[in-house]
């Protein structure tokens, strides 16, 4: 189906993406991270939505901020050094 495809490609994106910035991350880490990030954004996507209702700023922000504290522990158990703006 489609949205099978378009899934696969997202997380085929976001794993370049990963191992274009840290490509000592290993390849199943980066996999691994690719479907974990990308679960973590559409749980909180729906905080948007009724009952939550926050505002959609508001929303991409603790996205913004989950993501980058999960890829922060990612590269920490992996024992590869953080960026400057993952410390």
């Amino acid at each position: 189906p489609i949205s099978h495809e378009m899934h696969y490609e997202t997380l085929r994106r976001v794993e370049m993406l990963i191992a274009s910035r840290f490509p000592a991350l290993p390849a199943k880490r980066r996999r691994d991270g690719a479907i974990v990030g990308a679960a973590i954004v559409k749980g909180l996507m729906r905080l948007s939505e009724p009952p939550d209702s926050l505002p959609p700023e508001q929303v991409l922000q603790e996205i913004k901020t989950t993501v980058l504290a999960y890829l922060r522990h990612m590269l920490v158990e992996a024992n590869i050094a953080l960026p400057a703006d993952l410390e």
